[in-house]
């Protein structure tokens, strides 16, 4: 998700490292992904699949006005499965109000423990029930 902030463009990591807690989400400047060594490979919505060339990663960033998300796996096939659960997953929340890094890190961690739930499941899981009012929750 990118921010605009003090005129700054900036990013939250959804991954921290691939040695450490690589699901961990963070701030990171977008402009890291304009070129050198990083090719952007999908696109939904406003989830972004990159491959790092340089340490051959995936990095995924979630992209919107109020910041940006990242997570970084050394697995394509983690990358291509958990882009696509995130970019299904993640719309509703950022579409419906702005979200910051401490309240996207429990809706990742949801979809990760619990890839099948929907929306809804998510928003009850991490407290978030102010979100079960608009109709994008309730499908």
């Amino acid at each position: 998700t990118v921010f605009f902030n003090r005129g700054h463009l900036k990013c939250f990591n959804l991954l921290d490292t691939v040695s450490n807690n690589p699901y961990r989400v963070r701030d990171v400047p977008l402009s890291d992904y304009a070129g050198g060594g990083k090719v952007k490979l999908r696109e939904e919505n406003r989830v972004v699949l990159y491959k790092k060339s340089q340490c051959q990663s995936w990095d995924c960033l979630l992209i919107n006005q109020q910041g940006g998300e990242l997570f970084q796996v050394v697995s394509e096939d983690d990358a291509m499965n958990w882009f696509s659960q995130y970019a299904l997953k993640l719309q509703p929340f950022y579409d419906t109000l702005p979200l910051k890094a401490e309240s996207i890190q429990p809706i990742v961690n949801c979809i990760r423990s619990h890839p099948d739930w929907s929306c809804a499941h998510i928003a009850v899981k991490t407290g978030l029930r102010k979100f079960l009012k608009y109709t994008s929750f309730q499908r």
